[in-house]
């Protein structure tokens, strides 16, 4: 993925590489292979990232590159957390369900009433058009508010991954580049000197940063995995 901008509703695979792209994804973003790196731009997850390098491959961190690198802006950055306009689109999806949902109820109100005239009065081409309008009508809002609560059924399970991760983490299983901006909510660490193996999540105090093969043991089983 090269010079990209993606926004994906839930979760994100890619296979190799990131590069000076701006990625934003609901819950978790991954590049999974072991020699894959990312490098420049913006990835952004409601939950958890999980990336094996930061850092073009092939090049070798000198003293001169580490007090560039802290003197220039920020090559990548790298965000966890549940954004302001994630929390506004969970409340809107609430208030079109909610629509749609009391649309239909008044639909079927409608279309109880005309039966119950056809029974009586026996058939009228006129209530029998009414009646057509209001299936499809009906039809339609049982259609949006089926689409708007699998929606919100998402939105759900990304707001509870959130809570069980305190906010989202980083994970970088391989090298992590000077320079690099890793943000988890709304807390910022800039990476002072080139790391490996570092599993970036919130504390109290600001960000913690710890082994990432212990802790990626905790959270494996809620990044998404293709079928077999």
């Amino acid at each position: 993925m090269t010079d990209t901008q993606a926004n994906v509703g839930e979760h994100l695979l890619v296979d190799d590489f990131v590069l000076n792209s701006k990625v934003f994804c609901g819950s978790t973003l991954q590049v999974t292979a072991p020699y894959g790196y990312v490098y420049g731009g913006v990835l952004q997850a409601g939950n958890l990232i999980l990336l094996p390098n930061v850092g073009l491959p092939g090049t070798k961190e000198t003293k001169s590159d580490k007090v560039s690198e802290e003197k220039s802006e920020p090559h990548t950055i790298i965000e966890v957390g549940i954004t302001t306009n994630n929390r506004k689109q969970f409340n809107e999806l609430q208030k079109l369900t909610d629509t749609s949902l009391q649309s239909l109820q008044d639909n079927l109100t409608e279309i109880d009433t005309i039966l119950e005239q056809l029974e009586d009065g026996g058939w009228n081409e006129e209530k029998i058009e009414t009646l057509s309008e209001f299936e499809t009508e009906a039809e339609k809002n049982v259609i949006s508010a089926f689409t708007n609560l699998r929606k919100r059924e998402s939105h759900i399970e990304i707001k509870d991954l959130n809570r069980i991760s305190n906010g989202g983490v980083v994970f970088i299983t391989g090298k992590i580049l000077t320079g690099t901006v890793i943000n988890v909510r709304r807390s910022r660490f800039n990476v002072p000197a080139t790391a490996t193996d570092k599993a970036y999540s919130f504390d109290e105090n600001g960000i913690k940063f710890n082994s990432c093969k212990e802790l990626l043991k905790n959270y494996q089983q809620y990044f998404f995995r293709m079928p077999a």
